[in-house]
């Protein structure tokens, strides 16, 4: 199964990825899109605010800790 979107990656002109990157890019645009970090947490399924913290600051995000402080 997870050979099939390798493939599908190389006829589009995209460099594979795998589910992480899905989870990337699912976090980065909710952040971009604005909605409050607890909103983030659930959606990632995170047990802490700080794991979501954590996760945006990786992904270079780097005003995440600002915005999630005092959310939850």
């Amino acid at each position: 199964m997870a050979e099939a979107h390798f493939r599908a990656c190389i006829p589009a002109g995209v460099e594979p990825f795998g589910y992480h990157g899905i989870r990337h890019l699912t976090a980065t645009e909710l952040f971009h899109a604005g909605p409050p970090a607890s909103l983030i947490q659930r959606i990632l399924r995170h047990k802490t605010p700080n794991t979501t913290a954590r996760y945006l600051h990786e992904l270079g995000l780097d005003n995440a800790l600002e915005q999630i402080d005092g959310t939850f």
